[in-house]
């Protein structure tokens, strides 16, 4: 099979072993592994899978309502989410990847009187803590917008490489 791919699938590899395990080197390279090797014969198929990934990570994401778009980074560790936009908002809650492999993710924010936020709403005389409790595609959607549960705010989130400076930049690290 040719072009990016998760799941599950068969490649040929061919060749004898030492040329197939290059060439399955180089698929989990490409696809961004690590993966599982079953040899099934004597080296001319082999079935590979996406080994198990954790959601723990740093993640970046970038959300726009009906007044407003912003930026921001969050952590997720052992289930736990602690994260910071660019409008100095703390996230804190639980991430859980379900068994489907999609990802309820439950966080809470504290909004400052007259905080103002993406979808319109009316500025607060009071602060607040906003609930935010939404159910993600696998992966959280790997970049690609998702309609929230708090409308008209669309999110984009997605896992961030070791040498991003966002987080440090939010002041989260």
């Amino acid at each position: 099979m040719n072009g990016p791919a998760l799941g599950r699938h068969l490649i040929q590899l061919g060749g004898g072993e030492r040329q197939g395990h290059r060439r399955l080197d180089q698929e989990q390279h490409r696809l961004g592994g690590p993966f599982l090797l079953v040899l099934c014969g004597i080296g001319w198929w082999c079935k590979w899978e996406a080994a198990a990934v954790s959601i723990d990570g740093v993640y970046g994401f970038v959300y726009c309502g009906a007044v407003d778009l912003g930026i921001g980074a969050f952590i997720i560790e052992n289930g736990n989410v602690r994260g910071r936009d660019y409008g100095g908002l703390n996230y804190s809650g639980t991430a859980v990847e379900n068994p489907d492999e999609t990802i309820t993710l439950k966080v809470v924010y504290h909004v400052p009187a007259g905080g103002i936020l993406v979808q319109g709403v009316t500025p607060q005389e009071v602060p607040y803590d906003k609930i935010i409790e939404q159910n993600f595609p696998r992966l959280f959607n790997d970049g690609r917008p998702v309609s929230t549960a708090s409308p008209p705010v669309t999110v984009m989130i997605r896992r961030l490489p070791p040498s991003s400076r966002l987080p440090q930049a939010l002041g989260l690290q």
